[in-house]
């Protein structure tokens, strides 16, 4: 019995470490460059090829705006960058996105 607890133990503490490396890896969009406009605080991101106001929007909130309304990130980048259109972005242009 002591032999199972011992390895029970080691499995668990082998997951823990996995899942603390995973936290710690996961690339992140810096956010050092945090504004604040109109009462919100955003951050200036140049577009990449392939980004989308939602994706971009996931990585500068660090993938935790699962339940947040489509629409509502819509109308917050519209709100944020007056004359953009959020449906077709400039690649290597700079947007501000909202930090919910």
């Amino acid at each position: 019995m002591d032999f199972i607890k011992r390895i029970s133990l080691f499995t668990l503490f082998l997951l823990l470490i996995i899942s603390i490396y995973k936290d710690l890896s996961v690339r992140s969009t810096p956010i050092d460059n945090v504004n604040s406009l109109n009462g919100v605080s955003v951050v200036k991101v140049k577009i990449q090829p392939g980004d989308t106001v939602l994706s971009v929007t996931e990585r500068v909130n660090n993938y935790t705006i699962d339940k947040l309304d489509i629409e509502k990130v819509i109308s917050d980048f519209k709100e944020l960058n007056k004359f953009a259109d959020p449906y077709n972005l400039q690649i290597n242009k700079h947007y501000y996105f909202p930090i919910y």
